[in-house]
């Protein structure tokens, strides 16, 4: 009866089947790097090239948005300025 007790007292985690299907999958990651790490680094390389036209439209299409603002605000403070002086 007390065996029955503590073990649904134990959590899954502390458990003897997590311990082991832990050390499994760590097994089988080492061995799927390991093996298959040179597929791994050539899939890098064409997952930069393919990054790179997404970061350029995002980079420059802030600092563009942003530059065009400035312009803008820019302007209007100098017509409000020009006025200004006019009418004085």
């Amino acid at each position: 009866m007390k065996n029955e007790h503590q073990s649904e007292n134990v959590s899954w985690f502390s458990s003897r089947r997590c311990v082991v299907l832990i050390v499994f999958l760590a097994i089988i990651g080492f061995f799927l790097f390991t093996e298959h790490r040179a597929h791994l680094f050539v899939i890098l390389a064409y997952l930069l090239l393919l990054v790179c036209p997404f970061m350029h439209f995002f980079m420059h299409g802030v600092t563009a948005s942003t530059e065009t603002e400035v312009k803008v605000i820019t302007e209007v403070k100098r017509v409000d300025v020009v006025t200004h002086h006019a009418s004085i």
